[in-house]
C-alpha cells in the first residue's frame, strides 16, 4: 500500500515539471530596454549626487578664496593711494596734500571693494 504523505518540494516541481529557475528569474520578465532605463536612471542618480557635493566643495573653496583676499584689498589699496598720490603731488609741486588725497581715495576704493565681496560672501553663503 502506498502511504499519505506530503510531498516536498522536489517531488512537487518533478511532477508538475516546474521551471530550472527560481520564480522572478525568468530572462524574459526583465527586457532589457528596462535593465538599461534602471541603469540610465542609477546612473543618473548618481551624477547628480556627485554634482551637488561638487558644488558644495566649490562654493566653500570659492568664500574662502574671496575671505583670503580682504586682508589683501585692505592693505593694498591704501598702500596703493599713498604711492600714487605722492608720484601725482611731486608732478602737481606738493607731494604732502597728494599723499594725504591719494590715501583717503585708497582706503575708499578699498572699503567698496571689501563691502562688495562681503556681499558676494553672503550671496554665495545662502
Amino acid at each position: 500500500m502506498m502511504e499519505n504523505r506530503p510531498e516536498n518540494g522536489n517531488e512537487a516541481e518533478r511532477r508538475h515539471g516546474a521551471p530550472d529557475e527560481a520564480p522572478g528569474r525568468f530572462p524574459d520578465e526583465t527586457p532589457p530596454d528596462a535593465i538599461a532605463r534602471g541603469a540610465a536612471r542609477a546612473r543618473r542618480e548618481q551624477e547628480i549626487a556627485r554634482d551637488s557635493s561638487n558644488r558644495a566643495i566649490h562654493r566653500q573653496i570659492r568664500v574662502i578664496g574671496y575671505a583670503i583676499w580682504l586682508p589683501a584689498i585692505m592693505v593694498a589699496g591704501p598702500v596703493a593711494g599713498y604711492y600714487i598720490g605722492g608720484w601725482l603731488g611731486a608732478w602737481a609741486g606738493n607731494p604732502y596734500w597728494g599723499r594725504l588725497i591719494g590715501l583717503a581715495l585708497g582706503i575708499a576704493g578699498a572699503v567698496q571693494q571689501v563691502v562688495s565681496i562681503i556681499r558676494r560672501l553672503l550671496r554665495e553663503m545662502t
